[in-house]
């Protein structure tokens, strides 16, 4: 099995799925994985059948007592939320060829259950996908690789450099992510390395565990709410009174992030402490961001940009030698950090396609990754003023 536990997946999906269970736990949600690569079939590099034989095998896992009280330590969820655990069957999968023999993976069922597929499954995509490619030559390449982009951060004034692994969702395999794991552990100052996303690999490493919110809270938020516009404030004020300062993290790019730096009052950038960048040109949301911190008179170096869209150790450098003195800075690695072998890796997604009987919409600062009907992105775009 390349799942083996349900904790197998990034921390978020569980700061995610207890707002879920608190707030919207029946609403009927539907999942879909999106392939971005046009020029990737996948049909001809993964059996269907393997596929629903791993998709199954995780439809049988179960959250024991051990991993509720992995859980329960965080001291961040609520005893309830734990028990709804304890009992949850993920609902099933339908997996299909559409036209062309395209591979069509679909999660439906109530939110509250649906929304643990997407780590696991994309999880599930890349691993079986990549095993072509596990030879012993791939991983003496993927190995030289990360010590020199490693070597980059020792000394020369980016010893301050500090980043998290991000990079569950699209890494090469299990083994090769907790091998990476291993090699920045024993390779990078501990100050440097702030932990990991995925919550198995937390406790087997003895690291944090990181997490931040993600777009579909917004998303599903917004297909609920009777005003699309009010969307994003229920979402952060219920946030807000469910985690207290615990999480302070804000992903304000799922309708633009404009709209939020154009509506933000004092009083909301007072509970943001970080904000993670995901989309669009990180440049310009730093400047801008810093730019609405001023006009509230609070002082950028109090806050931190948690950088995450496609970073490699060029583009953090750069970031870093930008930003260090105007704003505190971080850095969320994913797939560059986890699946960096000499094979180009896959650009896809599992996102939110509908809820509440509604289709969902991400817009982001980069219109490339927005998702949805068009039609829809074009009303989110009137109503969010997005340029």
């Amino acid at each position: 099995m390349i799942i083996s536990s349900l904790l197998d997946c990034d921390h978020y999906k569980f700061t995610l799925g207890q707002w879920v269970f608190l707030n919207y736990k029946n609403i009927p949600v539907k999942y879909r994985l999106i392939i971005r690569d046009n020029n990737v079939h996948f049909q001809d590099n993964i059996s269907q059948l393997i596929l629903s034989e791993e998709l199954s095998e995780v439809r049988q896992l179960r959250f024991g007592p051990l991993e509720i009280q992995v859980l329960r330590d965080t001291g961040v969820f609520k005893e309830e939320y734990l028990q709804f655990l304890k009992n949850l069957v993920l609902p099933d999968f339908h997996l299909y060829a559409g036209e062309n023999g395209k591979l069509i993976l679909e999660f439906s069922g109530k939110w509250s259950e649906a929304i643990y597929w997407e780590t696991l499954a994309l999880s599930i995509v890349n691993e079986l996908y990549f095993e072509q490619y596990a030879t012993p030559k791939n991983f003496t390449i993927g190995e030289e690789r990360l010590l020199c982009k490693l070597k980059r951060f020792d000394g020369c004034g980016y010893d301050k450099v500090i980043f998290s692994d991000f990079g569950t969702r699209r890494r090469f395999s299990y083994d090769w992510h907790e091998r990476v794991i291993d090699i920045i552990m024993s390779t990078m100052a501990k100050h440097q390395f702030l932990g990991t996303s995925n919550v198995l690999l937390s406790r087997l490493k003895h690291i944090p565990y990181i997490g931040t919110m993600a777009h579909e809270l917004f998303m599903g938020a917004a297909c609920i709410c009777d005003k699309l516009e009010d969307s994003p404030r229920v979402v952060m004020s219920t946030w807000k009174e469910l985690y207290q300062i615990k999480y302070t993290t804000l992903l304000p790019d799922t309708f633009g992030s404009q709209f939020m730096f154009d509506t933000f009052t004092e009083e909301e950038l007072n509970d943001w402490y970080s904000f993670r960048q995901d989309s669009g040109d990180p440049f310009v949301f730093g400047d801008k961001l810093i730019e609405v911190l001023k006009k509230f008179g609070i002082n950028p170096l109090s806050r931190t940009i948690i950088f995450s869209d496609s970073l490699n150790v060029d583009l953090i450098i750069r970031l870093y030698n930008y930003f260090r003195d105007k704003i505190k800075v971080s850095f969320g690695w994913g797939t560059n950090l986890t699946n960096d072998l000499g094979i180009k890796p896959l650009s896809m997604v599992i996102k939110l396609v509908e809820a509440n009987g509604r289709p969902a919409v991400k817009l982001s600062d980069d219109l490339s990754k927005a998702s949805g009907y068009w039609e829809e992105i074009i009303r989110y775009k009137k109503v969010f003023g997005y340029k």
